[in-house]
């Protein structure tokens, strides 16, 4: 549809000079984005409190500590409002973020973060290989095209130092609530990376140490204290299935 009606409106818009037509040939042409200040918004309602968001990936610390120093820091692709690097500047860890919304650059500035507005193509093609020590990627490949994953991937292996470490948190879509419903609330997500097919793709990119982590459960566990153990298995899967993790990431070094 968008390929029909983008022409029709371009010779419209050329032949009359009509500012409303051509304005409804730049929808068209970016159906598929949202205004980046909408977005904040929308994350505001649904990602939760910045303040929660750090706390949960505050657990990473540990998997990158030892590999980032000042000469081969950690870069976070898709930094977002910067909860993840604020928790790395309490840990006096070097690290710097890119993200292309315009927003939540200016969020992170204010904050004192280091960040910068580029793409995650523009970002990974400039950086000299061999010279992080951590890369990281927060709830950004489900915004990707599947065949860019694995690019991203590949990238990443390269510009990792030796002992480098990539860390790669998606949505859970093995939890149904996940899979099924909040997972579609972000209208810039692509499609959902089932957990096994995310570590598939980063041994396809050459790692070979990879650890796997699910966290992030919707809800506690139900008590079934004197339930016949039999009974509280099936309970319990059925309770993971539907309120488990609901995230879901690989830990990967070269």
């Amino acid at each position: 549809m968008k390929r029909l009606l983008a022409p029709l409106f371009s010779r419209l818009a050329k032949a009359l000079g009509v500012t409303e037509i051509q304005n409804r040939l730049a929808v068209v042409e970016t159906s598929h984005s949202i205004a980046p200040d909408l977005y904040v918004r929308l994350e505001q309602a649904f990602r939760g409190d910045p303040l929660l968001v750090a706390t949960r990936q505050s657990q990473y610390l540990v998997h990158v500590r030892p590999s980032v120093t000042k000469e081969t820091p950690l870069l976070d692709l898709g930094c977002g409002r910067g909860e993840w690097l604020s928790v790395l500047a309490e840990d006096g860890l070097e690290a710097w973020g890119v993200d292309e919304n315009a927003e939540v650059i200016a969020i992170c500035r204010q904050r004192g973060l280091t960040v910068e507005l580029k793409s995650i193509t523009n970002t990974l093609s400039s950086i000299p290989h061999r010279s992080l020590g951590a890369i990281t990627l927060f709830q950004v490949l489900e915004h990707l095209q599947f065949s860019d994953v694995l690019d991203v991937l590949v990238q990443a292996r390269q510009l990792l130092a030796p002992g480098g470490v990539l860390i790669a948190e998606v949505p859970n879509v093995e939890n149904i609530r996940v899979g099924s419903g909040t997972f579609w609330i972000d209208p810039t997500h692509v499609r959902p990376l089932f957990p096994p097919v995310l570590r598939f793709l980063a041994e396809e990119a050459g790692f070979t140490q990879i650890q796997t982590i699910y966290s992030t459960p919707l809800e506690e566990l139900p008590n079934l204290e004197g339930v016949d153990s039999k009974i509280a298995d099936v309970i319990l899967q059925l309770h993971q299935q539907i309120n488990g993790n609901g995230d879901f990431a690989i830990v990967a070094r070269n």
